[in-house]
């Protein structure tokens, strides 16, 4: 006569990332009993089983995730946005999902420029830049490039882009890169700009004749000509730019500000934290936790 127990319990610590799983898996119990009988007129064997699935007494189920959106961006036949899995892209046939899969060169999108034909996606896993030639352009895996260390671009996490002329600005966690259009497949022609000042960069603007980064800690003007750091004002979080071609508007967490030659002129909005930014038909727009604000509404 013998027996055997077996417990198993699904872990959900195991799982990647645990917050995605809606349901809690459960836990399963198996008993099993085995025997013989040997006699002289009677040889018998036998073998029972039984099992007990315990789920959690709620199930456990979870609320949808929120679809947090990173980066919107646009052109004359397409509407991308960047997603925490990827970015959807609308053309005229509907909406279509792509991801790491598709050849992104990481998960996360955070920021999306379209320039003519192309476009480019920043992730936590580098450049992605995507072609936008043919039928289905999007579709096709030879439109698609990747641009890693290997190419240059030493710090992977990106997080801003922005394209003046035929130069590419790449805003990091690590700082600030600089390479020419024409020559991003050669890993000597990447530019990192060695300042603390540019460390943690969440947003670029450009605007009357220089660029603007906004970190973690502060706005900073670049020059345009080579990367150099021409001035830092304020000393907290910038985490998001806009012109509307005379002033630019930083938005964070103590409120939007606009700035003038690279330097602060007034407080649009203290009450709030500006959590991005632009300016459109001649008023500027802030999105806040609390839903979306005009500035020229003032203060509420």
């Amino acid at each position: 006569l013998a027996s055997y127990v077996l417990r198993g319990i699904d872990d959900q610590s195991t799982v990647t990332n645990p917050e995605s799983v809606k349901t809690m898996p459960n836990s399963q119990t198996v008993l099993g009993v085995t025997g013989a009988l040997s006699g002289e007129d009677l040889e018998a064997d036998f073998s029972l089983g039984y099992t007990d699935d315990l789920f959690p007494y709620d199930d456990n189920e979870r609320d949808p995730m929120p679809n947090r959106v990173n980066a919107i961006a646009g052109s004359a036949n397409y509407v991308f946005v960047g997603h925490d899995a990827g970015f959807s892209g609308r053309a005229a046939d509907g909406w279509h999902a792509y991801g790491a899969g598709s050849g992104l060169a990481g998960k996360r999108v955070r920021a999306i420029v379209v320039v003519e034909d192309r476009v480019f996606f920043g992730t936590e896993g580098g450049l992605t830049v995507v072609t936008l030639e043919g039928v289905s352009p999007l579709d096709k895996a030879a439109n698609w490039e990747r641009y890693g260390r290997s190419d240059g671009l030493l710090d992977l996490s990106v997080r801003a882009l922005a394209v003046d002329g035929d130069v590419l600005w790449v805003g990091t966690d690590g700082g600030l890169f600089r390479v020419p259009l024409g020559e991003m497949g050669d890993p000597d022609a990447w530019l990192e700009l060695d300042d603390a000042a540019l460390e943690e960069t969440r947003s670029l603007c450009l605007a009357d004749g220089a660029l603007y980064v906004g970190t973690t800690s502060a706005f900073v003007t670049v020059a345009r000509e080579d990367g150099g750091v021409l001035a830092t004002a304020v000393g907290d979080a910038v985490l998001d730019l806009a012109t509307d071609g005379e002033s630019v508007y930083a938005g964070g967490p103590l409120g939007l500000r606009r700035f003038v030659g690279g330097a602060l002129a007034e407080w649009v909005a203290s009450d709030v934290s500006g959590l991005s930014v632009d300016a459109w038909d001649d008023d500027v727009f802030y999105g806040t936790s609390s839903g979306l604000r005009r500035a020229s509404d003032g203060e509420a």
